[in-house]
């Protein structure tokens, strides 16, 4: 009866636990020895700061005893994590440049939304001036399947030979990964070999009883015992050789003799991920518009093939800051992209919409509506290599998204330094002052 009380206990402390039926793993911590209380109707793991009762194989051994309990601190393990994702409100006001409000996507390509996250830290959502709003998604690691694992499929031999069983191959790391070890030509070579040892053996003794018997048989005829002795010195010489070139090999290397496995390395299979909701795309845009009479040249400043290499006055100041932290590092900085004037973002917003069936949602994801203000319509952001490096040929693709070199690496330091901030998507794209949508420190 008690057993059965406690365990309905148990069951209910589970039950109170906060959303414990969505957690991946529960894990029993500081486990403890103590001794059963007298009243039945009350767990005694309860009453020691509210653990459960767990098998005792979790507590010190050699205590075990029949008015002791094992108790356990429950710690709940969520394999999913709290991700942000942000409502930007339209433009409004009608008319062809009026855009509806949006949200950006919380979950990476890698990921996928679930429910198996903590609920008491999940962040309260808040909005901003502007009317932009933070919420957040539950997101959970996804499974690739851009990656195929190996097959490995025994062959079925054209000429079955009885007692021939091929091993399946053998891999060092799960699901057919690592090394991999294939036997079946191995194993099929030394079979035939064995088997040819034991048909050449078989052979010599069929010879040489032939010519005990044909010897037995002679009635002193000196031609049949020639032949006789023909037959078991050849049966004997071949039997040697049979036999002492297995032995010999075996002296000289015993590996002569013992066929492996072709061994192959699995190489696993190079992801890409596209980018997701680029920096020139709606999700980074704002209400920071730059303002046209405020916008400087910047070609005088540094190396530049941008459309309009122009920037605002505070854009400019922090370019000059970055120029100068790349003269410290003994290199030069080159800008193929600063400020978008309309027409620009227009003729890049109709291009996208061609290539993607004018599919507004998906080409939103790559190019910022027309009309939009942030980004590079903000006069304060800006597309940057270190100059005359290989990176510099690797820009503005979804493909080099996530490049990395040691140029991009003093790049990020280089602009770090000089106070600009990085939109995660992308290695290649900064802002100053203007905090991207999608950060990171450079």
């Amino acid at each position: 009866m008690k057993k059965l009380i406690f365990a309905l206990l148990l069951i209910a402390l589970f039950l109170i636990l906060p959303n414990s039926t969505l957690a991946k793993t529960t894990t029993l911590l500081n486990c403890s020895v103590e001794i059963k209380n007298d009243n039945p109707l009350v767990s005694t793991c309860l009453v020691n700061g509210g653990k459960v009762e767990a098998p005792y194989q979790n507590c010190e051994a050699g205590l075990l005893s029949d008015n002791k309990v094992c108790c356990c601190q429950p710690q709940i393990n969520y394999s999913c994590s709290w991700k942000p994702k942000y409502y930007t409100p339209g433009t409004g006001g009608g008319g062809v440049q009026a855009t509806a409000g949006s949200w950006s996507q919380a979950c990476q390509a890698d990921e996928t939304g679930g429910d198996d996250c903590d609920p008491a830290k999940k962040p309260s959502s808040t909005t901003s001036y502007g009317g932009r709003t933070t919420d957040y998604t539950c997101c959970c690691p996804g499974v690739d399947t851009h990656v195929e694992k190996a097959k490995f499929t025994i062959p079925q031999l054209q000429i079955p030979i009885d007692g021939l069983t091929l091993s399946t191959a053998e891999c060092t790391g799960p699901d057919n990964t690592g090394d991999c070890a294939i036997p079946w030509i191995a194993q099929y070579i030394t079979f035939v070999y064995n088997y040819g040892l034991g048909i050449g053996g078989i052979l010599a003794a069929v010879v040489l009883m032939a010519g005990g018997l044909l010897w037995l048989v002679s009635g002193g005829d000196v031609s049949k015992i020639t032949q006789a002795k023909s037959l078991i010195l050849g049966s004997i010489t071949g039997l040697m050789i049979l036999f002492g070139s297995y032995i010999l090999l075996v002296q000289i290397n015993p590996d002569l003799i013992s066929m492996k496995s072709i061994s192959l390395k699995m190489l696993e299979g190079i992801y890409i991920q596209p980018i997701i909701n680029g920096s020139d795309s709606t999700n980074n845009s704002s209400s920071n518009c730059a303002n046209n009479n405020d916008l400087k040249n910047i070609e005088g400043i540094v190396s530049t093939s941008a459309q309009t290499p122009i920037l605002t006055t505070v854009g400019v100041e922090g370019l000059v800051k970055a120029v100068e932290e790349a003269r410290k590092m003994g290199v030069e900085l080159h800008v193929t992209s600063a400020f978008r004037t309309a027409e620009h973002q227009q003729a890049l917003w109709d291009r996208a919409m061609t290539k993607y069936n004018n599919d507004a949602s998906i080409a939103a994801k790559y190019v910022a509506r027309p009309g939009g203000c942030g980004g590079h319509r903000s006069g304060q952001a800006i597309d940057v290599c270190i100059k005359g490096s290989a990176s510099c040929q690797k820009m503005g693709s979804a493909a080099f998204a996530d490049y990395k070199d040691s140029d991009v690496t003093k790049l990020q330091e280089i602009m770090k330094a000089a106070g600009w901030k990085r939109y995660c998507g992308e290695w290649w794209h900064f802002q100053y002052q203007e905090t991207p949508k999608w950060s990171c420190s450079p």
